[in-house]
């Protein structure tokens, strides 16, 4: 559940182009829903208030996607998210897929050698990220440990995307 409307739109913007290309280092979405409260008095609930701090209205969003191990979470096997700190993390932030593949290079050599080379595969997976998010017209500038997993395959995918978007999406209601 999610209250970022743009996160919403660029998650729908993602299922729309999914089908159509090969987007293997996105979490696999399914849809996304706005939730409606019926018969629900505004600001009456704790949980779900209706009404931000400064009168704002507030909405929900039900995003339904795969189960994969986030990187941060003790699922993850320790060795995992040190590599990823240790020669990923703040070195994808705000590039091209240009950029992406040069730095891939420069990771590459430096593991090159060292217990590390068996985690090659995660550098390519980043490179594909920042590809994959380009190819459908969204800037992802929210790549960190806590958006990105291991699927069920051992990709690394993202998931929880932030960032910009060229246009807004339709999303659908679930009334509960």
């Amino acid at each position: 559940i999610t209250t970022n409307t743009n996160e919403a739109d660029i998650i729908r913007e993602i299922i729309s182009k999914q089908k159509v290309k090969n987007l293997s280092n996105i979490i696999e979405y399914y849809e996304v829903f706005k939730l409606v409260f019926k018969d629900l008095k505004r600001n009456i609930s704790r949980e779900f208030p209706q009404v931000g701090r400064y009168g704002e209205e507030i909405n929900y969003y039900v995003i339904l996607m795969d189960r994969v191990v986030p990187l941060d979470s003790k699922k993850c096997p320790e060795d995992i998210l040190t590599f990823f700190n240790d020669f990923i993390d703040n070195k994808f932030d705000y590039v091209n897929p240009a950029k992406a593949k040069k730095i891939a290079n420069e990771i590459l050599n430096d593991i090159k050698g060292t217990d590390y080379e068996n985690y090659s595969n995660y550098v390519y997976d980043m490179v594909n990220i920042i590809d994959n998010y380009n190819s459908i017209g969204i800037d992802n500038n929210d790549i960190h440990s806590g958006n990105l997993g291991i699927n069920r395959m051992g990709s690394l995918v993202s998931f929880d995307p932030g960032g910009f978007m060229t246009k807004s999406s339709e999303i659908g209601e679930l009334e509960v």
